[in-house]
């Protein structure tokens, strides 16, 4: 799963974040998605809300046929505590319902073996928690991260991970804290402040959004999709001549994109709404 903000040429856009290149469509609902948005069934590419429909889908087919199995375990008792003579009734049943890791069952059947043994193991609890993400299992990653947490201390490695987890359930307080503590850490790296400043944008927060993604530029100034991100922010406050700032930024760091359709109608689109239109650069 790509985290870092990787110059490239500029490509259609997320169906959920308008701002962020498209890097694949989602098998069920045929949706552009950008890498934060990607999630796997199995091997399969999808959106996260497709995922969660699959999920829900599954957990239904799961409760019914709990249902009928207690139906028959509910008569199976009462026939023995009938006829205990003819059963030796000592046994306890209990059931788990385990997450379909697909193809990925046997990796995560032996991580969760080798930290057992091993439980504050960093490498392992990464790639485990990590597997479990990309299998779409956000909950059980951030299970697997707090219980590391909380016996082997920080790892801010693993942040990564609790970070998107806990950004695809839609936890933006808790994303925050995660980017928060990446951002104490190493305040130096752009890229854990436009992680956080997704997340302000996504609740709705858009003057920390556009603080946060300042930050970005200002470390990383040859960003090529977080000046997007803040002119969109930007547009959205309502501020269209300062939007067009960080394209501009954009255009002088790429300026082979400068006839690019999607940048061409931002712009023109701006320029309409600013009464002052700054210089091209």
């Amino acid at each position: 799963m790509p985290y870092r903000d990787v110059p490239g040429t500029p490509t259609a856009p997320c169906y959920r974040h308008a701002s962020s290149p498209a890097e694949t469509t989602c098998v069920s609902c045929l949706q552009p998605i950008c890498a934060i948005c990607l999630v796997y069934d199995g091997i399969l590419q999808c959106c996260a809300v497709c995922q969660r429909r699959k999920m829900r889908l599954r957990r239904l087919v799961r409760a019914a046929a709990a249902l009928v199995m207690l139906g028959l375990l509910g008569g199976g008792v009462v026939y023995c505590w009938k006829h205990p003579e003819r059963f030796n009734v000592g046994a306890v049943f209990t059931r788990t319902e385990d997450f379909d890791y697909g193809d990925q069952t046997p990796l995560v059947r032996d991580l969760s073996a080798a930290l057992a043994k091993e439980p504050c193991d960093r490498q392992k609890i990464v790639k485990l928690a990590e597997v479990m993400l990309q299998a779409g299992d956000n909950r059980g990653a951030l299970r697997r991260s707090d219980a590391f947490f909380a016996a082997c201390g920080e790892h801010l490695r693993l942040r990564w991970t609790t970070y998107t987890a806990h950004q695809r359930l839609s936890e933006w307080d808790a994303a925050i804290a995660d980017a928060t503590r990446l951002i104490d850490n190493a305040p130096e790296d752009p890229d854990y402040w436009w992680w956080r400043g997704n997340i302000y944008e996504e609740k709705g927060a858009l003057e920390k959004a556009a603080a946060d993604y300042r930050k970005t530029l200002e470390l990383r100034p040859a960003s090529n999709n977080i000046p997007f991100n803040l002119s969109s922010v930007l547009e959205r406050l309502g501020r269209p001549c300062e939007a067009m700032a960080p394209v501009f930024q954009f255009l002088r760091h790429y300026p082979q994109y400068r006839g690019q359709p999607n940048i061409v109608s931002r712009m023109e689109r701006l320029g309409k709404a600013c009464p002052t239109p700054p210089p091209a650069p």
